[in-house]
């Protein structure tokens, strides 16, 4: 199975890579396929705004991120414990709102799961 890391910071418009184009939503949605993964990203407001709805656009079963600017410390402290409710089989969404729950700070991360909006057709991915 591959996996990817990137390492990265949000803002208002999306993705900042260094030394790339900001990556948008429009982005993850014209050209991500996610089918049934799960991503946990870290950088700022990437919880926030048109992301979320992209990467269940793209296919993710969830994708967890801050809605504000959290302290790097606190979103470290956010993912250690969250992979290490994981890995004693926490159900995910239990383990999001342990994980936020250890500092304020890590409060602003939050779990978007794959369920489609309500007013959408039941064939969309």
């Amino acid at each position: 199975m591959m996996r990817r890391t990137w390492l990265c910071h949000g803002d208002d418009h999306g993705f900042l890579v260094p030394d790339e184009p900001t990556i948008t939503p429009a982005d993850i949605r014209d050209h991500a396929y996610l089918d049934g993964k799960t991503v946990i990203n870290l950088g700022c407001l990437t919880g926030a705004g048109d992301l979320p709805g992209a990467f269940r656009s793209a296919g993710t079963a969830a994708y967890v991120a801050p809605i504000d600017y959290p302290d790097g410390s606190a979103a470290l402290a956010f993912v250690n414990n969250l992979f290490f409710l994981r890995t004693y089989d926490v159900p995910l969404d239990k383990a999001v709102q342990r994980a936020a729950a250890v500092h304020p700070e890590c409060s602003q991360f939050q779990l978007h799961d794959a369920r489609p909006p309500l007013h959408a057709p039941w064939c969309c991915r």
